[in-house]
């Protein structure tokens, strides 16, 4: 039996641990995206995930599971903070590929166009990923294969 969202909200409140933090925050995204929940649930979260995203205090760990899971659960959130935070945040600017990713396959998945602003960005930030000789090498070849893609597989 799991958890309810609000139970699942509070226990993310009360831990410390950083894992166990982006743990709660993966399992609260499954379950408002497994069960296409709307509402006051999704909207809560797309809240928490926002400010989780872009807290600086928050660990890395958890800042990073709430940036690629926001446009999961709120794409239009996501279209809505996701430029600034990629432009003002080094954990997220470092989600990039995983973000273009997501944003990739929900696109193809939901049939509806990510906004030419948003693509632009995480296009220029997973380019930076791609050529910079400090990203661990299978890092680099989602980039590029990411990359492909966006480029219509040239």
């Amino acid at each position: 039996m799991s958890l309810p969202p609000w139970e699942l909200h509070e226990a993310f409140r009360r831990e410390s641990d950083p894992q166990a933090r982006a743990t709660v925050l993966r399992t609260l995204i499954a379950m408002v995206v497994g069960e296409r929940r709307s509402g006051a649930d999704a909207a809560g979260l797309a809240k928490l995930l926002e400010t989780c995203a872009a807290d600086s205090l928050e660990p890395d760990v958890v800042r990073e599971a709430a940036v690629v899971g926001l446009p999961f659960v709120s794409m239009d959130r996501a279209k809505a903070v996701l430029p600034g935070l990629l432009e003002s945040s080094p954990p997220v600017r470092a989600r990039a590929i995983d973000l273009l990713e997501a944003i990739t396959f929900l696109e193809k998945a939901s049939a509806a166009p990510i906004p030419v602003e948003l693509r632009a960005i995480l296009v220029k930030h997973v380019g930076v990923r791609v050529a910079d000789s400090a990203t661990a090498p299978e890092e680099r070849r989602r980039g590029e294969e990411i990359l492909s893609l966006q480029r219509g597989g040239e």
